[in-house]
């Protein structure tokens, strides 16, 4: 499948502030790729690039084999869906759906037609006449999406679009986009904060770090096998367990703690690094020479968080029995040694090659 959207070496500075450095990353058409990252790293300046409202410092922006520079916002035929819906509250849901194609001065046979197909996939068909203050929060978004989708865009551009929801509406609109992007052969780019919302919409992730690009992937490869330590850090509910280690020929030793032996990194030089994690790859097993005292226990709903204090560094254990009863008392730790990572110590660089 060729490439349909194409972010070229794109840059963009504020003053002294580097917004975005030198980024590349394509979209396929009918993907949905979502750019995640914390606040300051480059999403809202990506979206200005790509609808026109700030021209990039160097670099290049192709939809459909196209180069969009110079463009005007409004030729360059993107539709924008953002959290505050925009919607007209004196206008009906089939007013709101239709305002753009009346604007354009389409036929009213196609208006008639194009605003009955979005009612009916976005199963609106019931509210068409209704106000948007009569409306749920999950449906006035609907609207707004069909208000795009009747443009036949080449690219939805969403930003923040559930945000205003509550987390189970959120969830269900996330299928529904999903599904409607594949019904309509779309090709979409999500905006979000929200990793667990990305991760279930998404194709694939851009993650974004101080306008740098850290990762590519789907969300099992960036949650599996992090770049870097920062992607580690930042992807998951419960954040990548981290210890120092050192290690000598297939051994690596926790200070004070205890030693994993693997040949697993043999490609690795001896010295010191950092191993890496998650929750849910930690066994408690009393037979292991590895022990830590129970600090604590939350309930997460199916789920147990239960926290081991190692010589002052607390690693959390995802579980699915209550543990709590064993606060403060001594227990065994064993690491998957399959789902282990390894850092550099200096670059933050994940080193595992598998």
């Amino acid at each position: 499948m060729n490439n349909y959207i194409v972010f070229k070496n794109i840059s963009k500075k504020y003053k002294e502030t580097e917004a975005l450095k030198n980024i590349s990353f394509a979209i396929k058409k009918g993907e949905i790729v979502s750019v995640l990252g914390p606040s300051g790293s480059g999403k809202s300046t990506l979206l200005e690039l790509i609808c026109g409202f700030e021209k990039p410092d160097s670099g290049e922006i192709i939809i459909d084999g196209e180069n969009i520079e110079g463009k005007e916002p409004r030729d360059r035929n993107i539709s924008m869906i953002f959290q505050n819906y925009a919607l007209m509250p004196h206008l009906n849901v089939y007013e709101n759906i239709s305002f753009g194609m009346k604007i354009r001065k389409e036929k009213k046979k196609d208006i008639k037609e194009k605003t009955l197909w979005a009612a009916k996939i976005l199963q609106l068909e019931d509210v068409l006449y209704k106000k948007p203050k009569e409306l749920s929060g999950g449906q006035r978004q609907r609207v707004a999406i069909g208000r795009g989708i009747v443009r036949n865009p080449k690219l939805f551009l969403m930003d923040e679009p559930l945000s205003n929801l509550d987390y189970k509406l959120r969830m269900e609109t996330c299928s529904e986009i999903v599904n409607l992007n594949r019904e309509i052969k779309g090709t979409t780019l999500y905006v979000t904060h929200d990793q667990e919302e990305a991760i279930l919409i998404s194709d694939r992730l851009v993650i974004l770090n101080k306008g740098a690009i850290m990762q590519i992937g789907t969300g099992k490869e960036i949650y599996d096998r992090p770049k870097n330590k920062f992607v580690a850090e930042f992807i998951g509910k419960t954040k990548m367990n981290f210890l120092d280690i050192k290690k000598e020929s297939d051994k690596f030793f926790l200070e004070e703690i205890g030693t994993i032996e693997t040949d697993k990194f043999s490609y690795i030089k001896d010295g010191n690094y950092i191993l890496g994690i998650r929750s849910e790859d930690i066994e408690l097993k009393n037979d292991s020479s590895i022990k830590g005292n129970v600090v604590g226990s939350v309930y997460l709903g199916g789920e147990y968080i239960t926290e081991i204090e190692l010589k002052n560094k607390i690693l959390k254990v995802k579980t699915n029995k209550d543990l709590s009863y064993k606060l403060g008392g001594t227990v065994g730790i064993s690491f998957n040694l399959d789902k282990i990572n390894i850092f550099d110590q200096n670059t933050n660089e994940n080193l595992r090659r598998d």
